[in-house]
């Protein structure tokens, strides 16, 4: 294991604290253009409680479209919420998903952003973990907690994605950004403002 993802583990709450638990649910809400991108202007998710397993990537939805409706997600499953259920999986579990069996993990040179500079992780997902694209890097200040991620959505063409976390709260000990905005980036890595393609609020969070 690298130093940076030891301190970025540790600014996330540590490992011991972590292997305390199995599952997390979160009453979240969900914006922005991409859903009309996707071909689903209504978002029928647009507020809902999620309920993930830390260690798996299985999922379900209580309210989807309408009161008392579910959904359940699982790799290699094909339906309407593959994308979102993986994505927010994902959220919830990074830094520490990175020492799961698989990934590979690698420090690569700093970037300098908003008077900052943040150290970056290269990360190589396993083939098979569902994934937005298989390299992703993730950008950590200097205290370790995240700050950036950029990729690749397999699915959509173009320069690729910034995605920015912020407003860090503290649940069950665990440190977790509760704000998440999304945009497109240009071919220097910078992002572009106008539209923010996704619009995440984490507004409770519960570990078990």
């Amino acid at each position: 294991m690298n130093d940076l993802l030891e301190l970025a583990l540790d600014a996330h709450g540590g490992l011991e604290r972590w292997s305390k638990f199995s599952k997390v649910s979160v009453e979240m809400s969900l914006g922005g253009v991409a859903w009309s991108v996707f071909g689903h202007p209504d978002n029928p998710i647009a507020k809902t409680t999620y309920e993930a397993q830390l260690r798996a990537q299985q999922v379900v939805y209580y309210t989807f479209r309408e009161q008392g409706q579910t959904a359940l997600m699982t790799p290699g499953s094909v339906q309407l919420l593959y994308f979102i259920s993986y994505a927010v999986s994902t959220y919830l579990t990074i830094p520490f998903l990175f020492i799961s069996p698989g990934f590979v993990t690698q420090e690569i040179e700093p970037w300098e952003e908003a008077g900052e500079v943040w150290r970056r992780l290269k990360v190589i997902f396993p083939d098979s973990w569902a994934y937005h694209s298989r390299e992703q890097i993730y950008y950590f200040d200097q205290n370790g907690l995240l700050k950036r991620n950029d990729y690749q959505v397999d699915i959509i063409r173009g320069n690729g994605t910034a995605h920015y976390v912020f407003d860090y709260r503290e649940f069950q000990g665990i440190k977790l950004p509760v704000r998440r905005h999304v945009y497109g980036r240009d071919e220097n890595r910078q992002y572009v403002k106008d539209p923010m393609r996704i619009d995440v609020r984490f507004n409770k969070v519960q570990f078990n």
